[in-house]
Formats: C-alpha cells, structure tokens, sequence
C-alpha cells in the first residue's frame, strides 16, 4: 500500500471510531429517555466530526495533505473502535445506569485527547491543523459537558 493509501486509511478509521462514537451515543439516547436530548446531539456532532475528517480526503487527492502515519497509530484506533463495539454490545445487553454511560463516554472522550491525534504541528498543512483544532476543541467540550452531566446526576443521586 502506498502512502496516500495509507493516510486514507488512517482518515477512514479515524471517521469511523467518531460514527461507532456517534452510534453509542444514539444507543445511549434511546437507553435513557430523560436524557434523550442530551445524547442525540453529542450523537450528530460525533458525525459531523467524521465528516469534517473525511473532507480531508480532497487535500490528500490534491497532493496538498501529507502526514507521517505513525502519528496516528492504527492499533490505536483499532482498539477505540473494538472497545466501542464491546460498549454498544454492552448496553444492547445490559441494564446499567446513565452513570454507567457517562463513564463510558467521559473515557472514549478523554482517550482520545490524551492520545494528542489532534495536536497539531508547525509543518502540519493548513486544512489538516484547521480539522484537528477543531475536533481537539469538539473533544474538550465533550469532556466538559459529560463531567457537568455526571455532576448533575451524581448530585440529584444523593438529594
């Protein structure tokens, strides 16, 4: 496989884990109805992030986007999305609580950040820097509003 192939590959991935993220999370929705609202939209903005992740594909076509494969490392990936699939099969089978999910979701997030895909680099291209601020940004704002839910749960819990 050549190295284009490569990168595409690696974009692919990435798209998918964010809609194998978006599918949980519309799991989630239907798996908690008092919270629906709050799960649907973390569902579409999980698709909307793979979108912009495969609008990546144009540059790499161009010529214009090249990135060293290993800064995105498949196995990682890989692992996202298995772990993901055993949490959809998870909450398919079992009845856990919204607490449950959010620590599910809080992880997925924070994984994510900490494994810095998103960071970007001086030689970076424009269009790639441009996508990874922004899922960086999207991801942090997941974060932040999963511990405010968690917080509120956690808190009406104990009241």
């Amino acid at each position: 496989m050549d190295q284009k192939e490569e990168q595409k590959k690696v974009i692919e991935l990435l798209a998918q884990n964010e809609e194998a993220v978006s599918q949980l999370y519309k799991l989630f929705a239907k798996r908690f109805p008092s919270h629906n609202q709050f799960w649907a939209v973390l569902s579409l903005e999980e698709l909307e992030h793979a979108s912009w992740l495969r609008k990546l594909y144009s540059c790499l076509e161009r010529g214009d986007l090249s990135f060293n494969k290993e800064r995105f490392a498949i196995d990682t990936i890989k692992r996202s999305l298995s772990y993901i699939d055993k949490q959809l099969v998870r909450f398919e089978d079992e009845q856990l609580s919204i607490k449950d999910a959010l620590s599910v979701a809080m992880d997925i997030e924070i994984t994510l950040i900490e494994s810095k895909f998103f960071q970007v680099y001086e030689a970076d291209h424009e269009e790639l820097k441009q996508v990874l601020r922004a899922l960086e940004e999207a991801f942090l704002e997941h974060r932040n509003r999963l511990e405010e839910m968690m917080e509120k749960v956690t808190k009406s819990t104990y009241q």
